[in-house]
């Protein structure tokens, strides 16, 4: 079998009125642990290129985990209401933007993006 191009996904926190730029980092931390709780490959903290106070956690995976992260993102934003996340799924040279679409994609229609820009 062949091996499948691994995914990164560079998950990078916003903070709001609700949340103070502040408190981002611990929100990170706390969820940077429940993500390894997932089949993931890594979870490196990466400082923003253009402005290094804001968060980001790099996470590798293979596209099997991509669904499950979805998933717990979602929750982990409704449990920490106030703080908003934009993602960008990379697999190979290709890249998924979501930066305002979190809720509004379902974790099935991401994983099917990341298929098809496999076979492509």
């Amino acid at each position: 079998m062949e091996d499948q191009p691994a995914v990164g996904v560079l998950v990078q926190f916003l903070a709001s009125e609700q949340v103070s730029q502040a408190e981002i980092p611990r929100l990170a931390q706390g969820l940077n642990a429940e993500i390894l709780r997932l089949d993931v490959d890594a979870v490196e903290p990466q400082v923003g290129q253009f402005a290094p106070e804001i968060q980001q956690l790099l996470i590798s995976m293979t596209p099997a985990v991509v669904e499950p992260l979805l998933v717990l993102l979602k929750s982990w934003c409704e449990r920490h209401g106030g703080v908003g996340v934009c993602l960008k799924i990379k697999v190979g040279r290709k890249v998924i933007d979501l930066a305002n679409d979190l809720q509004e994609v379902t974790p099935e229609q991401v994983s099917a993006l990341v298929r098809e820009m496999q076979q492509s």
